[in-house]
């Protein structure tokens, strides 16, 4: 070890880098290139890209220590990939639930053994995402005497146990077979690492009614781009609804919007702009004089400064929602439902609305745009609950103090 500093080995199945579009990517490239900036902690990150995303990334600009699996670098790779991931593709009994693709997991395995073999144990293991928690004995195994930390984004067991509410036939019997598997196996894997990093006090209650030892487990700061520089007016009248729009919870609440809410707006020239990356075909085939679909953004500030409100209102997911903190930094009157709400300790009617059915959504839209006075009133209500409630940089000093002093529970 030189200087004292701390070794830090990061495992994630995605790596990070500034243009990432899905919120668990922007939340990980912040905690992994701030960690890096870090005066005592040397920080090496394993992970995985496919070659499209080769010219995006920016390790090297960043001067981090990485190993790097291309999933995809030949067309060797991609007929092994297709072979290896067969299993965990079509069997709903695979040991992983099918969360961690078998070719993934011997990628990350060749790295992690290959990184033990060169350099012996870090001092702390951080295991990104539940796919790479799943990892956790083979970790222990490899590097016995490191503190390992696993990450939930959110609890998955939970995500794909709403995902069974929503299905029938064989589809929901093997979504829930697959939940059985990652239920169990989530949880045995989760009382064995030595920190739980969540981002919810919500999803710590939820480990700790299933088992997990409260005292390890932290809840930290979600990264979420700050928009409190807007200069909220909502003047314009148009509902927005911003997200990675190739997720299918995302597209599926928009176009439940479209079926549910837009026809029973009194006003037929309330407009839904839909702002995020990869929007679903099935998205781009509702377009109309009422729905536009703008995609990739660099920045939604002018759509988060003019729109009568942000609408969310999500069918499934788990986790806390990004979109909803970045809409409530710049204050945009957010109507959401209890799973949009989750995990964020915001008042229903002084920081947003709550709605649980289309008729809940269209009289608060319909309020706001007759209220100015109702609207201003939330939008200055939500940037100072941000300020109050989601500090990033108290957030990474934290983990910076845990990591460099290494008190774990």
């Amino acid at each position: 070890m030189n200087n004292g500093n701390k070794k830090v080995l990061w495992i994630s199945p995605y790596a990070p880098y500034d243009k990432i579009t899905h919120a668990g990517g922007k939340v990980e490239n912040y905690y992994v290139k701030n960690l890096n900036r870090a005066e005592n902690i040397e920080l090496h990150l394993i992970s995985c890209a496919v070659s499209q995303e080769i010219c995006k990334l920016d390790l090297e600009q960043y001067k981090i220590s990485h190993t790097l699996c291309i999933t995809d670098k030949s067309t060797l790779y991609w007929i092994l990939k297709k072979i290896f991931n067969l299993e965990s593709t079509i069997n709903p009994f695979n040991r992983n639930g099918r969360l961690l693709q078998n070719w993934m997991e011997y990628l990350l395995k060749k790295a992690i053994a290959d990184y033990a073999e060169k350099k012996g144990d870090p001092d702390i293991v951080v295991l990104q995402w539940t796919a790479c928690v799943f990892l956790t004995e083979y970790v222990k195994a490899k590097f016995p005497a490191s503190k390992v930390v696993g990450i939930e984004e959110d609890v998955t067991f939970q995500a794909y146990g709403r995902k069974v509410g929503n299905l029938s036939g064989i589809s929901k019997f093997t979504k829930r077979m697959e939940y059985n598997i990652i239920k169990k196996k989530e949880l045995r894997m989760l009382k064995q690492v030595d920190l739980v990093w969540t981002y919810t006090e919500k999803d710590r209650q939820l480990l700790t009614d299933n088992g997990i030892r409260e005292s390890k487990i932290d809840v930290f700061v979600s990264y979420y781009e700050d928009y409190s520089e807007v200069k909220y007016t909502g003047e314009d009248n148009y509902l927005v609804y911003y997200g990675n729009m190739g997720r299918k919870e995302n597209y599926g609440a928009v176009l439940w919007m479209i079926r549910e809410i837009l026809p029973k707006l009194p006003d037929s020239d309330i407009k839904l702009v839909v702002i995020g990356a990869n929007p679903a075909k099935e998205l781009l085939d509702e377009v109309s004089d009422r729905v536009e679909i703008v995609g990739y953004v660099d920045s939604p500030e002018q759509y988060f400064a003019q729109a009568t409100c942000m609408v969310i209102p999500l069918l499934e997911g788990a986790g806390i929602k990004v979109k909803i903190l970045e809409a409530m930094s710049a204050g945009v009157p957010v109507l959401t439902n209890e799973i949009g709400i989750e995990g964020i300790p915001a008042v229903d009617g002084k920081e947003y609305l709550l709605c649980k059915d289309a008729e809940d959504y269209v009289k608060a839209i319909m309020k706001l745009i007759k209220r100015k006075e109702l609207r201003e009133s939330i939008s200055k209500a939500e940037k100072n609950f941000m300020r109050n409630h989601f500090d990033r940089q108290k957030s990474l000093q934290k983990v910076i103090d845990i990591f460099s002093r290494m008190t774990f529970c």
